[in-house]
């Protein structure tokens, strides 16, 4: 019997993991980025962030792998990186994406439709200029820039403390339209029918496909 040869994939979020929560600062990930590259071993991204925020942290870290943006919204995966892939795909500049999430512009609709309507104080990353956001997250005015650029994921939050029995018939109210409400570190999220475990787990299977292993 012939012994296939293991295979090894790393996922990551970025926020509060391979990220310093408070400096954004990837130093203490450096020697073990080293020996990741060394091994050939692919490092994805899995991240709440814009496709243009991961783009930055892909360049600076020396990344040319496929990563996950806004939750598992898009699946981003580099122009020919893969023989095979069995899926509908779009192509977006030098990638080809595979889409789970609702358009950011539906969900933003919905979003201020139901504040408005449960008249909750609710301020979304549409709401905010670049300056706003840099101030908020401890982002420079370049990165809050690109957290704008959103495709799948109002990120928000309230401006006082609001009761849970409001927070709990907002999220059914989105839930009613296909959406999905979820809390992340310093965020909530609105997002459509997906989530970072669909994404990894489709992405594991190209993975699997192309390797020979599936």
């Amino acid at each position: 019997m012939v012994r296939r040869k293991k295979r090894v994939l790393i996922f990551t979020d970025l926020d509060g993991t391979l990220l310093d929560v408070d400096s954004y600062s990837f130093k203490e990930a450096l020697p073990a980025l080293e020996k990741i590259r060394k091994k050939k071993i692919p490092l994805i991204l899995c991240s709440s962030k814009t496709r243009a925020e991961i783009e930055i942290y892909q360049k600076k870290m020396k990344i040319k792998q496929p990563f996950i943006s806004e939750n598992g919204g898009g699946v981003f995966i580099p122009l020919g990186y893969f023989q095979k892939i069995p899926f509908e795909a779009k192509q977006k500049g030098k990638c080809l994406v595979l889409e789970f999430g609702r358009p950011y512009r539906q969900i933003r609709r919905r979003f201020v439709e139901v504040i408005n309507r449960l008249k909750l104080k609710a301020i979304g990353f549409g709401d905010l200029t670049a300056d706003e956001i840099s101030s908020l997250l401890k982002l420079s005015k370049t990165e809050a820039k690109l957290a704008k650029r959103r495709d799948y994921d109002e990120p928000f939050y309230f401006l006082k403390e609001t009761r849970r029995e409001k927070i709990k018939l907002a999220k059914e109210e989105f839930k009613r339209s296909g959406l999905r409400l979820t809390k992340g570190g310093r965020l909530f999220h609105l997002t459509g029918d997906n989530d970072k475990g669909k994404a990894v787990r489709l992405l594991t299977r190209l993975y699997k496909i192309n390797w020979g292993c599936e």
